[in-house]
């Protein structure tokens, strides 16, 4: 009678894992389809070896990675899926391996951002000696398919006669296009450098979040407090103040190429000091004791309004300390109390 209920235990438990297999992949190829929230597809993918193993993580991106290929081939809509999942799974394997290998995750962040953008950098080279045509002639490419599903969409006529800021901006996507490439191209170093590095950012606060889901089977000695206290050196503030002169001479002093090298080399830098702005943010809510809901609200409401404020406080922490306030005032506290 017992080796039977351990029998069926142990299907149970079988079954279990199955279906957590398949729920984790199912949401991993959903928020890759999800627009801005494909940044978070990453810690689904991440959780599969934490939880199951190297061997089932490695199946379950093979299987998804096929199934976005079959999406891509149904639907134009899905065209781009198969790209945001090869790159989260990317992601996901270097992620996976620097916990692994029990590196502190803020040098780990540093680390994985690398290598993420060594991958790509690989995966650019490979396909520009593969093929014909630029990086520029694809990213043409795919906004001219991007107009054409907009002039197609029946829904989008009262947005293109419309008389507001949103439906001339569209406008004038569509008459010009040529010019929303070339913005594209001057931004892409930056938006490639800080989508690597702050993807692999959320994806370690969130599974260090989340490390009770993980932490019995996976030894790692680090906890969410390790990330948060990413400080970047001090030197780093002047290649911040290179960027901040490039920027502000503008085309007219520098010309237009040392202005796009200054707004790419800012907001590089930008990602890492939002990294220590969000800590002493974290701090900064510990210390007035708020916690809950309100303390999730806050914080998301922060990152959608005043992201710019943290990245200023990580700037201005370089010179000020914030953190030695909280130990001042929590010091003093303590003496009021006694």
């Amino acid at each position: 009678m017992n080796e039977q209920q351990e029998e069926i235990s142990i299907m149970e438990q079988d079954k279990n894992s199955v279906l957590k297999l398949v729920f984790l992949g199912v949401i991993s190829l959903v928020l890759c389809a999800s627009g801005p929230l494909s940044m978070f597809a990453t810690v689904p993918l991440c959780l599969v070896p934490l939880l199951f193993g190297r061997t089932k993580g490695l199946i379950l991106v093979a299987i998804g990675f096929l199934i976005t290929i079959g999406m891509a081939n149904i639907s134009l809509n899905f065209t781009h899926v198969w790209v945001v999942y090869l790159y989260a799974a990317l992601s996901s394997i270097i992620i996976y391996e620097m916990i692994l290998r029990k590196l502190n995750p803020t040098k780990g962040v540093v680390v994985s951002g690398l290598l993420v953008l060594g991958v790509i950098a690989t995966l650019f080279f490979t396909f520009s000696m593969s093929t014909d045509t630029s990086l520029e002639m694809e990213v043409e490419k795919s906004v001219m398919t991007m107009i054409e599903m907009i002039k197609s969409n029946n829904e989008n006529a009262a947005a293109l006669n419309g008389t507001d800021e949103k439906s001339i901006a569209l406008r004038e996507f569509i008459d010009k296009p040529k010019v929303f490439v070339t913005r594209v191209m001057n931004w892409l170093p930056a938006l490639v450098f800080v989508s690597a590095f702050f993807t692999v950012w959320v994806s370690f606060f969130l599974l260090l979040r989340n490390a009770h889901l993980w932490s019995s089977r996976v030894d790692y000695p680090y906890t969410l407090k390790d990330l948060t206290n990413f400080k970047l050196p001090d030197f780093f503030v002047w290649p911040l103040i290179l960027g901040l002169v490039l920027f502000a001479g503008g085309e007219y002093v520098f010309g237009p190429n040392l202005e796009i090298i200054g707004v790419n080399l800012l907001f590089s830098l930008g990602v890492f000091y939002f990294f220590q702005g969000f800590g002493i943010y974290l701090d900064a809510l510990t210390h007035f004791k708020i916690f809950g809901l309100f303390r999730t609200l806050l914080i998301m409401m922060t990152l959608f309004m005043a992201w710019q404020v943290v990245v200023i406080a990580g700037v201005f922490d370089t010179w000020v300390n914030f953190r030695k306030f909280f130990i001042k005032k929590k010091q003093n506290d303590e003496g009021d109390i006694l």
